[in-house]
C-alpha cells in the first residue's frame, strides 16, 4: 500500500475501533434495560426501515464510489458524474421516503410509534453522499464527522435511556444520529464538486449500471436483514438473541469492512490508469492480511464465547453462546469474498459474476431460513447465513480462478487456520483456571492474541525470507 492508502486505512480503522468500543459500552447496557424481547421489537422495526433505505440508495455505495474514483482526475467529468448520480439518488430517495411514510402511518399497526420515528432514518438516505467522499478517498473527513456524532449518540443513550419504556428514545437517538451523519458532509461538497442540473438523458444513463449494482445489495439484504424479519415473525426473543450476536460480529468485521472501503476506490482508480502491476501486488498482499485477521477474529470469538456472553449481555441471553459460536465462521467467508469483490470484480466491472453469486446466496439463504427458522429459531437463521456466505465466496472464487492465484490464497489460509486452532486450544485451557468472570475473559483475550500474533509474526518472517509471496508477472493474468 502507498502512503495515502495507508493513511486512509488508518483513518478508516480508527473509526472502526471507535465503532468497536462504543457498542462495547452500549450493548450490555441496553440489553439489561430492554431485555431480549424489546430488542427484538427494535430490530424488527429497524430492519423494515433499512429496506426502504436500501431502495432509496439502490447500488450507489459501490456504483457511485467506483464512478467518482474513475472520474476524479478530470474536474469537469467529476462534476458531471456527481450531478447526474445525485439527481438520480434524490428522485429514488424521495419516492422511497413517501412510500415509507404511508407504511408507517397506515400499515405499521403494532409498532407505529417506532416506525414513525424511523422516518428520520429513511430521510437520511436522501442526503447520504458518503459514496462521493469515499470515491475521492477523503476518509479523514467522513471518519471525523461520523465519530463525533456516534460519541454523542452514546452519551445520549446512557443519559436518557433508563427503563423499558424508553425504547422510543433509543430509536430516536439512532434515527437522528443517522440523519445528522449524512447532513454533516454537505458543507464540504463545495470544495470538491459543483452541482449543476443535468439533462434527463444524462441521468438515465446511470440507471442500468446502478441497477446492476443494486441487485446484489438487495440479495445481500435478504440474508442480512431478512433473517431478522423472518425471526421477528417467529419470535421477538429469538430475534433479540440473533440481533446481539450479529452486532458483535459486525463490530469484529469492522476492520475488514474498513479495508474494503479504502481499497475499492484505490483499485478502481488504478484500473482506470491501467496500473496492472499495482493491482497484482495489492490483491496478493490484501488477501494475506485479510485471511490472517479474519481467522484470528473467528477462532478468538469461538474460544471466548462461553465466558463473554454472560458478563456482557447479562441474564437471559445464554442462548447467544451457541449462536455466536455457530455464526463466527461466516467472518472468514465474508472476508475472503470482500477482497475478491472490492479489489477485482467491482473495479474491473465484472458485475455479472458479483450479481450472480450474491443472488444465488440470497436464494439459498431464503430457502434454508424458511425451512429451519420455525424449528430452530435463531440457529436456523445462522445455518442460512453460513451456507449463503460460503456459497458466495465459492462461486466468486471459481469465477476468478484463471485470473487470480487462488491456490496461493488457500495455502495462506491453511496456515492461519492452524494458528487459529492453536489459539483456541490455549484459550480453552486458560478457561479452566479459577478467576472472576472479568479476569478470566481478560486473560483469555490477552493470551490468545499474544499467541496468534507470535505465530503470525514468525510466519511472516519465514515466508518473506523464502519469498513465497513475491508477486511476479506470472501470479495474475488480469483481463
Amino acid at each position: 500500500m502507498n502512503s495515502s492508502t495507508k493513511k486512509n486505512f488508518i483513518y478508516s480503522s480508527l473509526y472502526q475501533v471507535l465503532v468497536l468500543v462504543l457498542p462495547l459500552i452500549t450493548t450490555p447496557y441496553v440489553s439489561r434495560v430492554f431485555g431480549a424481547e424489546n430488542l427484538g421489537v427494535y430490530s424488527y422495526t429497524n430492519t423494515i426501515a433499512q429496506y426502504f433505505v436500501i431502495f432509496a440508495m439502490l447500488g450507489l455505495n459501490n456504483y457511485g464510489n467506483r464512478a467518482v474514483a474513475m472520474a476524479r482526475d478530470d474536474k469537469e467529468e467529476l462534476n458531471a458524474v456527481f450531478s447526474e448520480i445525485y439527481t438520480m439518488q434524490l428522485v429514488t430517495g424521495i419516492l422511497s421516503l413517501l412510500v415509507y411514510v404511508v407504511y408507517a402511518g397506515f400499515v405499521a399497526q403494532d409498532y407505529k410509534t417506532y416506525s414513525l420515528i424511523l422516518t428520520l432514518y429513511v430521510l437520511s438516505a436522501v442526503f447520504d453522499i458518503n459514496w462521493l467522499f469515499f470515491g475521492l478517498e477523503k476518509f479523514k473527513l467522513t471518519v471525523t464527522r461520523n465519530s463525533i456524532i456516534k460519541i454523542g449518540s452514546v452519551v445520549a443513550i446512557l443519559v436518557l435511556v433508563k427503563t423499558k419504556d424508553d425504547l422510543w428514545i433509543y430509536t430516536s437517538i439512532y434515527a437522528v444520529s443517522m440523519l445528522l451523519s449524512t447532513i454533516a458532509l454537505w458543507p464540504y461538497t463545495r470544495k470538491e464538486v459543483k452541482y449543476h442540473f443535468p439533462k434527463v438523458q444524462d441521468v438515465l444513463k446511470h440507471i442500468k449500471p446502478n441497477m446492476v449494482m443494486f441487485i446484489p445489495v438487495v440479495a445481500v439484504s435478504i440474508y442480512k436483514y431478512m433473517d431478522k424479519l423472518m425471526l421477528g415473525g417467529f419470535s421477538k426473543t429469538e430475534t433479540g438473541y440473533y440481533e446481539n450476536v450479529e452486532k458483535i460480529m459486525t463490530v469484529a468485521l469492522g476492520f475488514i469492512t474498513a479495508f474494503g472501503n479504502v481499497m475499492l476506490p484505490r483499485m478502481s482508480n488504478m484500473v482506470a490508469r491501467k496500473d496492472v502491476a499495482g493491482v497484482r501486488q495489492t490483491i496478493a498482499t490484501s488477501m494475506r492480511f485479510v485471511l490472517g485477521l479474519s481467522c484470528a477474529l473467528t477462532f478468538g470469538m469461538v474460544a471466548v464465547a462461553p465466558e463473554f456472553v454472560g458478563p456482557y449481555f447479562g441474564k437471559g441471553f445464554e442462548p447467544c453462546i451457541t449462536v455466536m459460536i455457530a455464526l463466527a465462521p461466516t467472518m472468514i467467508f465474508q472476508s475472503w469474498a470482500n477482497v475478491i469483490r472490492t479489489q477485482y470484480l467491482i473495479p474491473f466491472k465484472h458485475d455479472n459474476v458479483y450479481v450472480g453469486s450474491v443472488v444465488f446466496g440470497a436464494l439459498i439463504n431464503f430457502i434454508i431460513n424458511y425451512l429451519m427458522i420455525p424449528k430452530y429459531g435463531a440457529l436456523g437463521a445462522v445455518a442460512g447465513t453460513i451456507i449463503a456466505e460460503a456459497s458466495v465466496a465459492i462461486i466468486q472464487t471459481v469465477a476468478v480462478r484463471k485470473e487470480l492465484d487462488v491456490s496461493l490464497y488457500f495455502k495462506q489460509g491453511i496456515s492461519f487456520l492452524l494458528f487459529g486452532f492453536a489459539m483456541y486450544a490455549l484459550v480453552r485451557c486458560v478457561s479452566g483456571f479459577q478467576f472472576s468472570d472479568f479476569a478470566k475473559l481478560a486473560v483469555e483475550v490477552v493470551s490468545g492474541a499474544v499467541v496468534y500474533l507470535i505465530l503470525w509474526g514468525g510466519y511472516e518472517m519465514i515466508v518473506k525470507k523464502k519469498q513465497l509471496f513475491k508477486v511476479g508477472g506470472d501470479c495474475l493474468n488480469i483481463k
